[in-house]
C-alpha cells in the first residue's frame, strides 16, 4: 500500500508531466480531488486488457 508521501510524489509527477504550475491553494484542492478519484482510476485500469490479451493484435 502506498504511503501519503508516495501518493503526493505521484501527484506531483503527474502535474509535472501535464505541465501544470499551481499555486498553493489550487495545488491542495486539486490534490484532494485527485485522491478522491484514485479508486475509480484503479478500477478502470483493472478493467483494461493487457496488450498481450487484446485479440486484434
Amino acid at each position: 500500500m502506498k504511503t501519503p508521501d508516495d501518493r503526493r510524489a505521484q501527484f506531483e509527477a503527474e502535474c509535472r508531466t501535464a505541465g501544470l504550475t499551481l499555486g498553493a491553494r489550487d495545488d491542495e484542492l486539486l490534490y484532494a480531488m485527485w485522491l478522491d478519484w484514485l479508486p475509480e482510476r484503479d478500477r478502470l485500469r483493472a478493467a483494461v486488457p493487457a496488450p498481450e490479451d487484446e485479440p486484434w493484435r
